[in-house]
């Protein structure tokens, strides 16, 4: 019978330990202070700012080693993204007379910019490309959106790798 109580006890002592302080950093998240500026756009592709923001936001948002901050946080790290370049390519044409393009490819070159207090901390170019295919059903706004979560996930993982790596 005793046994029966003392296992009863320790289901609720073990969540109550789990719980605790010291297990907030293996379930909770969040070290450092982001803020995410205004993505600058100087491309002629006009809604990639707009896509990247969000892509940005929601990748922050579900990884948790980061916690989005506002602007006025002191000790938050703000990240500035300039999108540089976008260029479209033709990958496949179709053995049709004459022929067409039926997959192309689209990639981004963005400026990455750690700033802390006003200084520049890092300063790096990334790229992604994404392929995509011309048919009737063509959707700008999905290829757009599909770039941008690449490139926002990408910039995601440089970044947690300078801070791992102790950079910034």
């Amino acid at each position: 019978m005793v046994k029966f109580h003392l296992k009863r006890l320790v289901l609720p002592i073990s969540l109550i330990f789990l719980s605790a302080g010291c297990s907030y950093k293996i379930i909770g998240g969040g070290e450092r202070a982001v803020y995410i500026m205004p993505v600058e756009n100087s491309t002629l592709n006009p809604q990639l700012d707009i896509y990247m923001s969000e892509e940005l936001s929601r990748v922050f948002i579900r990884n948790p080693r980061f916690i989005l901050a506002g602007p006025d946080k002191d000790n938050s790290i703000a990240l500035k993204i300039k999108i540089e370049e976008t260029d479209r390519q033709s990958l496949f044409y179709s053995s049709e007379e004459p022929p067409r393009t039926v997959i192309a490819g689209i990639s981004v070159v963005a400026e990455v910019e750690l700033i802390r207090k006003g200084e520049s901390v890092l300063k790096e170019k990334l790229s992604e490309s994404a392929a995509f295919p011309l048919t009737v059903a063509y959707n700008e706004e999905e290829v757009l959106k599909s770039l941008s979560e690449k490139l926002a996930n990408k910039v995601y993982f440089w970044l947690l790798d300078k801070d791992e790596k102790g950079e910034f």
